[in-house]
């Protein structure tokens, strides 16, 4: 069975992410509003902080392109299927974040395939490790 958990970065001995007074916020892109309460619970819980949830592509892209942002969460399965021009924001600028999905095989764009992809059904369990290793290797 094939692990719907990709990595594309390495976390080094040592990576330091900003202390909690300097971090900036991650962005939420989740329709579900139970799941994005999920979301932000588990960044708070790492101390960082949210920029609001975006409920559609046209606000969340000028967000990617324009504030200090820590991170992502972005649901591949965002009902109008356009999250690829936030992604592409982000990738630019060097901003990490995270795919994830309810597909039992997400179609990722191949030029994103190096991004991490997290199943909605272990999102619990592994988004908090991953949030830390996204963040840890983009201050190092």
């Amino acid at each position: 069975m094939m692990s719907m958990m990709t990595t594309m970065f390495t976390v080094r001995k040592g990576a330091k992410v900003p202390s909690a007074d300097h971090r900036p916020p991650w962005l939420i892109i989740e329709p579900e509003n139970r799941l994005a309460l999920l979301i932000e619970n588990i960044l708070s819980r790492l101390g960082w902080s949210i920029v609001r949830p975006a409920e559609n592509i046209e606000k969340a892209v000028p967000i990617a392109r324009e504030l200090e942002l820590g991170g992502a969460v972005i649901d591949l399965d965002a009902p109008d299927k356009l999250i690829y021009p936030v992604a592409q924001a982000l990738a630019n600028r060097g901003i990490p974040f995270v795919f994830i999905t309810a597909l039992s095989r997400p179609l990722v764009r191949e030029d994103f395939r190096d991004r991490p992809v997290l199943a909605k059904r272990f999102l619990m369990e592994k988004l908090r490790p991953l949030i830390r290793g996204v963040s840890a290797s983009a201050y190092t």
